[in-house]
């Protein structure tokens, strides 16, 4: 092999492991974000099936025909 070869692979390597240095916390951080975003949400519709009234029948329904 001739060295410019070496150093092309040498390169490739190292651009990849910066590569996964570099998504590893960047997924984390997504994650968590998507995490939190979620968890408001649930938080909201449990706040509101509190605030919701329950709502008593009517009666009767009226005869049809």
């Amino acid at each position: 092999m001739s060295t410019s070869k070496v150093l092309d692979m040498a390169r490739t390597t190292e651009t990849e492991v910066l590569d996964q240095q570099l998504w590893r916390p960047v997924s984390l951080l997504s994650f968590m974000d998507c995490f939190r975003g979620i968890a408001w949400l649930i938080s909201a519709v449990v706040l509101s099936l509190f605030l919701i009234r329950r709502f008593k029948p009517a009666g009767k329904a009226p005869a049809a025909h």
